[in-house]
């Protein structure tokens, strides 16, 4: 635009307008173009012509500017006609402002005027203007009009140039470059493999580019669209159940709690302790991952990780033994069928866990123990669209201590219901643990716990009520008898931005029994970050 501003100055000065008179007329036509008003500017440009035509004593050499902005001004006003007219004036006199081709060629595209285009965009590469916009035109043009070898050598040829002339339009040529490979791969009948030789990994080139962009969006739905149509990947099990897309998934998080009753001691020991000595803020660390294989419609196989780091922000050694860390990697089958006329699955889930804790308080996080886990279940809906699930457990711990080793069987049964925009889940489970050495311990244990979701408030959070009750009768202590924990609470939960979610819970846990230290209460708030990469 300075230049712009330079060059009419010239041009004035070799009229008969006073230098008042000039800098008026310059700045009407310079305020009218940058505000949009064209037709006010083309008036003035006119007028600029008219009295150049009588006055001017450089007219061979000067008339191609008033060209050049009579073009641009009717471009920018749709009026495509008018502006090729003006600007190939411009050009035939010789006009050498560096963006004249470029323009030109804009005007020339838009009436659908290819092959002259198609000339003018090569005549602005080789000005040096907007090399990769203009490549690109020559390449969508050359595209359009079945020029393929054209169109993918200016494709590439963007690829050469320097980083801050090709950043905008690269990811955009590799898709279109992947659309010819595509149409070649059609025309000759190459089938799937082209497909995933040639055609695919240009556009994964293209979406590595900006994963984040507008196109990306586009570039994604387009690789989708290929590979359902050339049946490369598995998007729906024999059932009609989607698979899992993308095949991974990693989530970390990070939570922060504040543990009123860590040790879960009766009231009568409380009150002789200090409430640093009971009481401390705790925070976890944790991280689960999953990757899904599809050998065929009606299996699958997923190995999964899981990880969780427990940290007691304390001094005193009775609450810092709680500390630990465990590993569980577990192999997931499933098995996909039909029930009642609907989707249904069995699982069938084995897994492996290391523990380790600082039980004997020396400041060191040992071994405690292993676990290993085989797990049965079967998902179907008894009523549509309520899905229940009932699970076949064992478990067998093999402690550093003798005395903690045990075994379990247990069955579970959850069933979702979905109601008034509301989610209820119940979450039932019996379970029968036989201690090794410690026969005394020997137990049986109930578990119900009802879950209600509800519906996000405002746009701000989704609240989740929750109760339970855990029962444990010890079969070969009769003077204990029997423990009931009840445990009531509140979630609240929403997302943070695109990967973040972040929970706030409360609950508050009462116990009874027999025995007077199997009496205690204690609350536990916390505050979860999840990112789901």
């Amino acid at each position: 635009m300075k230049s712009f501003i330079i060059t009419l100055l010239f041009i004035f000065s070799t009229l008969s307008f006073g230098a008042s008179e000039t800098k008026e007329v310059l700045k009407e036509i310079y305020s009218s173009y940058e505000n949009g008003e064209y037709e006010e500017a083309i008036t003035l440009l006119n007028k600029v012509s008219e009295n150049f035509d009588k006055h001017s004593k450089n007219q061979a050499n000067l008339k191609g500017l008033v060209y050049y902005w009579q073009g641009l001004c009717y471009v920018r006003l749709n009026e495509f006609e008018e502006g090729i007219d003006k600007l190939r004036l411009a050009i035939k006199e010789n006009y050498t402002a560096s963006d004249v081709y470029y323009e030109y060629g804009q005007a020339l595209y838009a009436s659908l005027e290819l092959k002259k285009a198609r000339i003018a965009f090569k005549k602005s590469v080789e000005a040096k203007y907007k090399m990769a916009v203009s490549m690109y035109y020559i390449g969508f043009i050359s595209q359009e009009i079945g020029d393929l070898k054209t169109a993918a050598t200016f494709y590439n040829a963007i690829e050469k140039l320097p980083l801050s002339e090709k950043k905008d339009v690269v990811q955009a040529a590799r898709m279109q470059l992947a659309q010819i490979y595509l149409d070649q791969v059609n025309e000759k009948g190459m089938g799937a493999a082209a497909i995933e030789e040639y055609v695919l990994p240009m556009y994964r080139k293209a979406l590595k580019w900006d994963e984040e962009s507008a196109l990306a969006t586009e570039i994604k739905a387009k690789i989708e669209n290929i590979q359902r149509r050339y049946n490369l990947v598995l998007f729906q099990l024999r059932n009609g159940r989607p698979t899992a897309r993308p095949a991974y998934f990693l989530k970390a998080n990070l939570k922060y709690s504040v543990d009123d009753n860590v040790n879960a001691l009766d009231s009568d020991t409380l009150k002789g302790l200090k409430e640093e000595e009971y009481s401390s803020n705790l925070y976890e660390v944790g991280a689960f991952g999953r990757y899904t294989f599809y050998p065929n419609s009606a299996f699958s196989l997923s190995p999964q990780f899981n990880f969780g780091y427990t940290r007691y922000l304390s001094d005193e050694s009775t609450i810092t033994r709680n500390d630990n860390y465990f590993f569980t990697g577990t192999i997931q089958t499933t098995y996909e069928h039909f029930f009642n006329e609907a989707p249904a699955t069995t699982y069938l889930d084995v897994g492996y866990t290391y523990n380790a804790d600082d039980i004997d308080e020396n400041d060191e996080l040992e071994k405690s123990d292993t676990v290993t886990s085989v797990t049965l279940s079967e998902q179907l809906q008894i009523w549509r669209n309520n899905p229940s699930t009932f699970r076949v457990r064992y478990t067998q711990t093999n402690a550093e201590d003798i005395n903690n080793e045990l075994s379990s069987y247990g069955v579970v049964y959850e069933q979702a219901v979905g109601a008034f925009n509301t989610l209820f889940y119940l979450y039932s489970a019996y379970d029968k643990n036989t201690y090794t050495e410690r026969t005394s311990e020997d137990n049986v244990s109930t578990t119900i716990r009802l879950d209600i979701l509800m519906p996000d408030i405002y746009n701000l959070f989704n609240p989740n009520l929750y109760a339970s009750v855990f029962s444990v009768d010890y079969v070969n202590d009769s003077d204990r008898g029997q423990t009931k924990l009840n445990t009531f609470g509140v979630n609240l939960n929403r997302p943070v931005g695109k990967n973040f979610f972040f929970y706030i819970d409360y609950a508050l846990s009462s116990q009874t029994g027999n025995n007077d230290t199997d009496n205690y209460e204690k609350s536990v708030i916390s505050m979860n970050l999840d990112y789901i990469f």
